[in-house]
């Protein structure tokens, strides 16, 4: 039972010595981020087709993942099935393996494994499992699509891999359902990396040479799957690897586009939904770190022609995942996992307003434009926290003596929109509660290096209220070039870009003044301050960020003792593997710029 890849943001830390010791041992951690290797727990409902199936074998107890295809059948690992086996029991709607989960359906099952399968190469390692009676689909039960013949998926797509295996190479299994974002592996490069053995069969995905994301013991037969839109499709099961993670060896997978027949055949009546996916748009990279330009589904419309009615067919409920939404296209984080992060209410409404960071002990920064209506005596800034109502355990609140915005802080441009925060006394670090790193002065973030972004900014543009749980979002820097083809000549040395060419992931209303931050290991470093964009997640407009290692000097004198520790990043992502923004040429004239926005709430 296995699973394996790998990650590590490319990027090169290097500590910049001069008057940083004060921070660099605490800041930029989250303890509570610990994620399947490398991934996070996933929000429930977020992934409604995993099954956990609990397998009587050899007298002892055995875990796998598996898929629901239809009401009546999941789809899993072969080679789950090799040892002498009792009673198999499929658990559907589960969160955690010990705690409660109301959503949750049982079921027992007989297995089917394919007649080819071979336990010593893992050639045809599928299996499929005809549930004891059928499932009734709900919010947090509902089946996936399956990749159809002839799918195409090139190195680069990304993909995410669920389950509850160990979160390290021989670990104890996870208790809460985990997910990671890792893409795929070319045939080649991965048969390389095995010496052989790889076929047509199957399907590589991981960070090779990186190594630090990946399925693990536990997670087999769970799915491999991709997303456009609002529908999800299943392109692999967890197959085989080499220990978790390792930079050396992608996990491997069943390639599930090659058994549309065999799967068909099996079941009968009421197939799965089969959706045909073709991914013609990456670069390519000798480093494996590919971005996407475009992804094409197409859904095969005479596939229900071969059996009798359409409404047998699954295309209409497969691959949904309502409760998986998403800061526009994001997610809802996980406790503890940004420790940094604060939210700004204004005293007399009472309402979150704008997003911070803590930088230390005293102070948070955030974005200058959040005060140009807010004075300091009206502002309280909570940090550990994770909703806007309710119970936040770990939550402290202060108030602010002092809000310094850059004294060359221009509103009509938005250039050096930063602003620092004095709390009304210190806070005292716990997991939940820790400052960020900063970018020191010189760091490098290349077009196509990943970020993430964190607040409790508007879900849509169009919405009227935010969202109640903390959300987070990986988008790529886009080059201030690239920028500053859509917004004009706004964009300036100060700024930092970030966003999808084709949209749908964005920071938005009250995220403003909040962190965006990478990733090196275990440490965490804010590139960037929530500051302007065009509505949120528009396809040719990314979001504008406050390039934060260009006001290290500043920080440093306003704070003066006990300073933030400042580190330096130099990210390997070249500027030819930025994202394509198919730009138009554009003017910024008076009569455009009351569409660029500061984003932030008014309260």
């Amino acid at each position: 039972m296995k699973l394996n890849t790998a990650l590590s943001v490319a990027g090169t830390i290097l500590l910049n010595i001069a008057g940083f010791l004060c921070q660099l041992d605490e800041c930029g951690q989250a303890p509570l981020n610990t994620k399947i290797v490398g991934g996070e727990a996933a929000t429930a409902g977020s992934w409604p087709w995993q099954a956990s199936l609990h397998i009587s074998c050899d007298g002892a107890m055995c875990y796998c993942g598996g898929s629901l295809i239809n009401k009546d059948w999941v789809m899993s690992a072969a080679h789950c099935f090799q040892s002498t086996l009792g009673t198999i029991q499929i658990y559907l709607g589960l969160q955690s393996q010990s705690g409660s989960n109301p959503n949750q359906v049982l079921r027992t099952a007989n297995v089917i494994v394919h007649p080819d399968y071979k336990d010593t190469t893992h050639d045809n390692d599928i299996a499929l499992l005809q549930l004891s009676s059928s499932v009734t689909f709900t919010d947090y039960i509902r089946p996936v699509c399956l990749a159809a013949a002839g799918s195409v998926l090139p190195a680069g797509t990304e993909t995410w891999v669920t389950g509850w295996g160990a979160l390290q190479s021989d670990g104890s299994i996870s208790d809460i359902l985990q997910e990671v974002m890792i893409p795929i592996v070319s045939n080649s490069d991965c048969d390389n990396a095995y010496g052989g053995g790889i076929t047509s069969n199957m399907i590589c995905a991981g960070l090779l040479n990186q190594g630090g994301k990946d399925s693990c013991q536990g997670d087999s037969g769970g799915p491999l799957v991709m997303r456009n839109g609002s529908l999800w499709v299943q392109s692999g099961i967890v197959s085989f690897g080499i220990g978790c993670a390792d930079p050396k060896y992608p996990g491997v997978y069943t390639r599930v586009s090659q058994y549309q027949d065999w799967i068909t055949s099996t079941i009968g009546s009421n197939p799965p939904g089969f959706v045909q996916f073709n991914n013609n748009g990456f670069r390519s990279s000798p480093n494996l770190l590919l971005i996407p330009l475009s992804l094409t589904f197409s859904i095969i419309p005479f596939i229900c022609s071969l059996y009798l009615l359409c409404s047998l067919c699954q295309l209409d409920v497969c691959g949904q995942a309502p409760l998986n939404t998403k800061i526009v296209g994001g997610q809802a984080a996980v406790q503890g996992s940004w420790p940094w992060q604060a939210s700004l209410h204004r005293i007399t409404s009472g309402s979150h307003f704008c997003g911070g960071s803590l930088i230390n002990k005293d102070w948070v920064m955030s974005a200058a434009h959040c005060f140009q209506s807010t004075a300091a005596s009206n502002v309280k800034i909570y940090l550990g926290r994770q909703l806007q109502t309710g119970s936040n355990l770990n939550e402290i609140s202060r108030t602010v003596t002092r809000v310094i915005t850059h004294p060359s802080y221009s509103s009509t441009t938005q250039n050096n929109d930063i602003a620092l925060l004095q709390l009304s006394s210190s806070v005292t670090f716990t997991d939940y509660i820790r400052p960020v790193c900063l970018a020191a002065a010189g760091s490098l973030f290349g077009g196509g290096t990943k970020s993430w972004i964190t607040g409790w900014g508007k879900l849509n543009f169009a919405d009227t209220q935010i969202p109640n749980i903390l959300q987070e979002v990986q988008i790529p820097i886009v080059n201030n070039s690239e920028c500053s083809k859509v917004y004009g000549a706004v964009i300036t040395n100060n700024m930092l870009c970030a966003g999808l060419n084709e949209g749908g992931k964005d920071s938005c209303q009250g995220d403003s003044g909040g962190p965006m931050v990478n990733k090196n290991n275990s440490q965490w470093i804010q590139s960037g301050i929530v500051s302007f964009g065009r509505e949120c997640g528009i396809p040719k407009f990314p979001g504008v960020y406050t390039r934060v290692s260009q006001y290290q000097s500043w920080i440093s004198s306003q704070i003066s003792s006990d300073l933030p520790g400042f580190v330096s990043f130099t990210s390997t992502e070249s500027s030819s593997g930025a994202p394509s923004l198919l730009l138009f040429s554009l003017s910024l004239t008076s009569s455009v710029i009351p569409l660029i926005f500061s984003i932030f709430l008014f309260s």
